[in-house]
């Protein structure tokens, strides 16, 4: 079998959404509320989950809100020499 090696970003996109799935869950909201503020499809809001760099920015901002993620966790997802 091949050995895979994933890059920094695809390190920083599974961290990220790892960190954005757990707020979500810890506040009680999930894909419907996701759905319902951005106005996407379940398909859409899972292709964002799936591959964050579909992600607007405007979708971008309600998950960060709707999860409460701090500064630090945007920074880390943002940038790739931080953390």
């Amino acid at each position: 079998m091949p050995r895979v090696i994933l890059g920094q970003w695809t390190q920083k996109d599974e961290q990220f959404v790892r960190n954005l799935r757990a707020e979500l869950g810890r506040r009680g909201k999930g894909y419907k509320n996701l759905m319902r503020r951005t106005g996407k499809s379940q398909g859409a809001v899972y292709k964002r989950f799936n591959q964050p760099g579909t992600t607007t920015v405007d979708e971008l901002r309600i998950f960060i809100q709707e999860a409460g993620l701090s500064e630090d966790d945007v920074l880390d997802f943002l940038f790739k020499d931080r953390g």
